[in-house]
């Protein structure tokens, strides 16, 4: 296995066993040892990988974001249905993450890396404009937190259908 490989499966290895608590257990009664146990490896190899609860998060995120960008821009023209399905499956994709998302820790976590990450991905999406950014964070969240609370019964397809009619009744 390449360094890089094995280093992305460590830290994907530690998120999936962090979010797999956070569905059992209080967030802030959380510890690096129990996700330690949980990923079946050291303290010292979560240490190396992340330096803090937080830091799990933000890589998760980041992680699935830039996969999807990288599917995004192999796209030769993107459409609007494009970019909603491509926001959708990364949704689908971090469900373990929309379906903790409302916990109030992670929530704020989330809402301070948002900012740096919009920056990061402006050169393929233009949320510079107030309204897209209000609406992404919003109306698209709020749209995507009731299909994760309704158990992600419609497919990416079917959610995109209905956000594409929510936008044109507009």
């Amino acid at each position: 296995m390449k360094r890089r490989t094995q280093i992305d499966f460590s830290k994907n290895t530690i998120s999936e066993a962090f979010f797999k608590l956070v569905q059992k257990y209080d967030f802030d009664k959380i510890t690096i040892s129990q996700i330690a146990a949980e990923a079946g490896i050291s303290r010292a190899t979560f240490y190396r990988h992340f330096d803090s609860l937080e830091s799990i998060i933000e890589y998760t995120s980041d992680y699935f974001i830039q996969d999807g960008l990288n599917r995004l821009s192999e796209l030769e023209s993107p459409t609007l249905t494009d970019l909603i399905r491509w926001r959708l499956e990364i949704a689908h994709e971090l469900r373990h993450l929309t379906d903790v998302e409302e916990h109030p820790d992670i929530k704020q976590i989330l809402k301070m890396v948002s900012p740096d990450r919009l920056k990061k991905f402006s050169h393929i999406l233009d949320f510079t404009k107030p309204y897209k950014l209000t609406f992404n964070f919003a109306g698209f969240q709020a749209v995507i937190s009731q299909w994760a609370k309704n158990g992600y019964k419609e497919s990416v397809d079917e959610m995109c259908e209905i956000i594409i009619e929510l936008i044109a009744d507009n």
